[in-house]
């Protein structure tokens, strides 16, 4: 069944129609594209960087993880249950196209609503570019085809992003600079440039987070600088942004290292927030939150309450599906995953709690929603991946071929 393509919505700030439109596209997902509206395909953070997001022609949860050699392989829910077991890792499904083992990083997905297709960037270490597969019906997927670049020499993980129904991929390069490519039409890409993201865009050492902002409707880009300030990019128009700044960010913004998570609030309302966490390197975790109507509140480590600074990982920030407020992933020291959610719009946050049975665990992927209830979290222990519903964790349902991966 072909699906009729969805209007793509213009690219300038909602807030007079938000709600309007917000109804209207999902009355529109309902009736030409049932599966997907079912799933809540978009990813839970808007920047779209994650290795699990929910099939919009299943409707249940897809794991996407580079193994060692260097091949995608993906590992496919097959039931809400827990009890059972999932397809098993597999690189067959995802089609042919070079380099069939020269992939790196963390894969990234996203549900292309202009396409209504499921997107997968991953960056080749073969070459230094960013490379697409599509799955266009359940199972079907087009292979690996190289994005059009005449740049290439990328270094970190692609991050991706759904611009009304355009879709966006941003990548780092050794320049310490950012490049953003745009899907101008289906299947026709713009090329990376980093001319188009304004000033200030130089000495930026880490990977880029990309998220919306719901006041405005137009996207950040957040990176961490190489003197360890945190620096926000911010679209303006439909093709101008405000260049790459410390300021606007408030106070405290210094003594940062990596790459930083950002999630927003659901709702476009006076209670809308942008909240982006950022390791400070003094053994914890930082957050820096803008209220609906672009104040930020400066950085602060001890809003997060209890065990925010023991010696944290690189966090991975979501929203608690409960009540639609931040919450944060991080490992520490020992390789035990915490979690610690706002609580209400004022405060307070729960403070950081342990995650049962993940102590030596390695890395953490960001969240994503399942297709009724709950809390899905799509984590490693560095060579296996465990999923954690809300009951437990679990590595047996993931099925044949859980080893060996060397990103998650």
């Amino acid at each position: 069944m072909a699906y009729p393509k969805l209007p793509k919505l213009p690219r300038r700030p909602l807030r007079p129609v938000a709600a309007l439109l917000t109804v209207l596209s999902a009355l529109a997902a309902l009736l030409f594209f049932p599966a997907a509206a079912r799933a809540g395909v978009q990813p839970v953070n808007s920047d779209g960087q994650q290795a699990s997001v929910v099939d919009p022609y299943t409707g249940h949860l897809d794991v996407f993880a580079v193994a060692f050699g260097g091949q995608v392989l993906v590992d496919q829910q097959q039931s809400d249950l827990y009890s059972v077991p999932w397809s098993g890792f597999s690189g067959a499904v995802l089609g042919s196209g070079a380099p069939q083992y020269g992939f790196t990083g963390m894969p990234a997905a996203i549900y292309d609503s202009e396409t209504h297709r499921l997107d997968l960037f991953v960056l080749s270490y073969t070459d230094g570019f960013v490379y697409l597969d599509q799955e266009t019906a359940a199972g079907v997927w087009t292979g690996f085809t190289r994005l059009a670049d005449s740049v290439g020499g990328w270094q970190s993980s692609p991050v991706v992003y759904d611009a009304f129904g355009t879709i966006e991929v941003f990548e780092s390069s050794g320049s310490l600079s950012v490049a953003m490519d745009t899907e101008t039409a289906p299947g026709v890409w713009s090329g990376f440039d980093a001319g188009r993201l304004g000033s200030g865009n130089h000495a930026l050492g880490f990977a880029p987070a990309v998220a919306n902002n719901p006041a405005t409707g137009y996207p950040q880009i957040f990176m961490t600088g190489s003197f360890g300030a945190l620096y926000v990019d911010q679209q303006t128009g439909p093709n101008t942004w405000s260049g790459f700044s410390a300021v606007p960010l408030g106070a405290g913004n210094s003594g940062f290292s990596g790459t930083p998570s950002v999630t927003v609030s659901n709702v476009i309302v006076s209670s809308a927030y942008v909240a982006v966490f950022v390791d400070n390197r003094a053994g914890g975790i930082s957050v820096d939150i803008e209220d609906g109507y672009g104040a930020w509140s400066g950085f602060g480590s001890s809003v997060l309450g209890p065990g925010s600074d023991g010696a944290y990982s690189p966090p991975v920030a979501s929203q608690n599906p409960a009540n639609d407020q931040p919450m944060v992933y991080a490992r520490g020291a020992d390789g035990t995953v915490y979690v610690d959610s706002r609580t209400s719009q004022t405060g307070p946050w729960t403070g950081f709690t342990a995650l049962d049975g993940t102590n030596g665990w390695y890395a953490i992927t960001a969240p994503a929603r399942p297709l009724r209830g709950g809390w899905v979290a799509a984590l490693g222990s560095g060579e296996a991946i465990q999923v954690y519903r809300g009951n437990g964790f679990g590595r047996d349902q993931m099925g044949a071929g859980n080893a060996n991966f060397a990103n998650v």
